[in-house]
């Protein structure tokens, strides 16, 4: 890819070379325990998910950083070398990894309404993700559901003044 050519045109030359079976791979996310390195390479994935269970054995750091790097190299090996975005379901801190910081629930933080130790709290994941080299954190949201009564927004999805935001 040209890097003086502006991110449109470049996503325009790239999806421009990709074929349908590529551009299909690419909006897919599997969950790790249903394939494996070499296969999401040939199925051209986009998104590897690691969510309950989906550890490596044995489940230490340095095999989490082995396991998304063998998905990460079968990614860049194909033809258009598309890098992978390998998930991790850390909603409760990085949970799936053993000795990882493990944190109460959202609702449980959210009920303190005290934002700087909720984000205290929730540092040590911001550090532990990336180093077994996953890049994306997926965790569940509340959200105020559309309407007025009967479909009341539970208390966790409102604001620290009550409203539904």
């Amino acid at each position: 890819m040209d890097a003086t050519k502006s991110v449109g045109d470049r996503v325009a030359a790239l999806l421009g070379q990709m074929t349908i079976a590529e551009k299909i791979g690419q909006m897919t996310q599997i969950e790790k325990n249903a394939i494996d390195p070499a296969n999401s390479g040939a199925y051209a994935l986009g998104s590897i998910l690691s969510g309950g269970g989906g550890s490596p054995s044995p489940n230490t750091p340095q095999a989490w950083y082995d396991m998304v790097n063998a998905y990460q190299q079968a990614a860049l090996g194909t033809r258009l070398g598309i890098p992978i975005i390998y998930g991790i379901d850390a909603v409760h801190g990085n949970n799936n990894v053993a000795g990882a910081t493990i944190l109460p629930p959202h609702v449980g933080r959210a009920a303190t309404k005290a934002p700087a130790p909720v984000q205290q709290a929730c540092s040590p994941t911001a550090g532990e993700t990336p180093a077994t080299r996953t890049r994306r954190d997926f965790g569940p949201v509340v959200p105020a559901p559309p309407g007025p009564p009967p479909f009341p927004s539970p208390p966790a999805s409102r604001s620290p003044d009550g409203s539904r935001r």
